[in-house]
């Protein structure tokens, strides 16, 4: 099952957004955000991973749950 989650604003500049998490390799969800946003891609929120869900961040600022 694929679900949208809602999204609030975020105002990050990319380059900020790529450093921030840098050194952890766990992407957050304004991180990701921010790259799908400045790549026109999807991009995992890996620090939302779990055995049985991955959640993506949408270009259009959305996400994308999958169970």
């Amino acid at each position: 099952m694929v679900s949208a989650l809602p999204v609030l604003p975020v105002s990050v500049s990319p380059a900020s957004a790529v450093t921030a998490d840098a050194g952890a390799g766990e992407i957050d969800e304004v991180t990701a955000s921010a790259q799908a946003q400045a790549s026109g891609e999807q991009v995992e929120v890996t620090a939302d991973r779990t055995e049985y869900s991955t959640t993506h961040a949408n270009p259009d600022g959305s996400f994308t749950l999958t169970q």
